[in-house]
C-alpha cells in the first residue's frame, strides 16, 4: 500500500476548503499529529498537555463506542507548533472546553459522526 503525504501548504489548502472551522481544525490536527479518525473523535481536553507539548492518546471512538486505541496501547504524540495552534484556537471557543469535554465534537458536545468529516475530505482531495 502506498501512502500519500501532504506538504504543510497542501494541508492548509485542504483546511481552507473545509465547510466549517472545526473540520478545518480536524484536518490540520490529523495531518500534523497522525492521529487516526477514531482517536480524534475520542480526544478530550484532559489528554492535551500544552506545557509538555504532547497529546496522550488513550481512547478511540469507533462503531458508536469508546474503547482502547487500535494498537491497544496508550501513547504520547508530540504536539508540534502547527497542531498546538489548532488546539489553542479551539480552546477559546465558548463551549466544550472543560477537561472532560471532547476536543472535536458535535454542536451539542458529543462525538461527531465520521461521515461528517470523511465526505467533505474526500470531495476536497
Amino acid at each position: 500500500m502506498t501512502s500519500t503525504f501532504l506538504s504543510p501548504v497542501e494541508v492548509e489548502a485542504v483546511a481552507r476548503a473545509a465547510t466549517s472551522e472545526q473540520d478545518a481544525a480536524i484536518f490540520k490536527f490529523a495531518a500534523f499529529t497522525g492521529l487516526r479518525l477514531g482517536e480524534l473523535r475520542a480526544l478530550r481536553w484532559r489528554d492535551v498537555d500544552f506545557a509538555d507539548h504532547n497529546v496522550i492518546v488513550r481512547r478511540s471512538f469507533t462503531n458508536g463506542q469508546e474503547g482502547p486505541p487500535k494498537s491497544g496501547k496508550v501513547r504520547s504524540v508530540p504536539l508540534i507548533d502547527q497542531a498546538a495552534r489548532v488546539l489553542d484556537g479551539l480552546s477559546n471557543r465558548e463551549l466544550f472546553t472543560a477537561e472532560h469535554d471532547l476536543v472535536f465534537c458535535s454542536d451539542v458536545g458529543e462525538h461527531f459522526h465520521d461521515d461528517q468529516l470523511r465526505d467533505p475530505l474526500l470531495r476536497s482531495t
